[in-house]
């Protein structure tokens, strides 16, 4: 992130002289999306994400874009510490397959030249589509869950090893679904005998 930083000032401080320029960082889709045991490179990228935004905005007047590029499983030096897991990587990218170097050229020239002249703070996904499918994830697993049980997985026992976002949307869906259900008996009583009494005397 600082190298980023530092580079991107340099270069700044040099096309703003010239009045025009096109900065395109580097960023990854871990910088999109939340991955477990990426704490430190997805906070980075996020960072970074941001900070390409921020320069967009303050730079823009002074004829100089700048954007990013969110490249996904791309096949370099730091994919080899992935080796083992590469089937189940491959199961989140719609594609099917993973990036080479190779893919980021049109990205890289749209945004780099007069092509993406009226493009700035923009962050292009080069991805096959992981971004995407995060959620397609998340659906077939509940889909299978709820294949296996009879009830409703909000009310199984199963469901409390659930993850945290799965259980607050159950909690939160079922207390809209039926709002009476956390009234006491004895509120509900009373103002249904005050229904009937007003009903009997003719008012509402």
């Amino acid at each position: 992130m600082k190298g980023a930083y530092l580079m991107a000032q340099e270069a700044a401080r040099r096309m703003v002289q010239r009045g025009e320029g096109s900065i395109v960082n580097i960023a990854s889709s871990s910088g999109l999306r939340a991955g477990g045991q990426m704490s430190s490179y997805g906070a980075s990228k996020a960072a970074l994400i941001h900070l390409t935004q921020i320069m967009a905005l303050e730079l823009a007047g002074k004829g100089v874009r700048v954007n990013a590029i969110a490249p996904g499983n791309i096949e370099t030096d730091m994919h080899a510490e992935f080796a083992g897991i590469e089937q189940g990587i491959l199961k989140r990218i719609p594609m099917r397959r993973f990036g080479k170097p190779s893919d980021l050229d049109g990205a890289m020239l749209l945004l780099a030249s007069d092509a993406g002249r009226y493009m700035t703070g923009a962050v292009i996904p080069v991805d096959g589509g992981q971004v995407l499918s995060w959620m397609q994830q998340r659906f077939s697993q509940y889909s299978q869950y709820t294949k296996t049980t009879r009830r409703q997985p909000c009310m199984t026992r199963r469901a409390r090893r659930w993850p945290a976002w799965w259980a607050a949307l159950c909690l939160r869906s079922r207390r809209f679904a039926s709002p009476r259900r956390n009234i006491p008996r004895n509120r509900l009583r009373s103002s249904r005998h005050t229904r009937q009494r007003s009903v009997a005397s003719g008012t509402r």
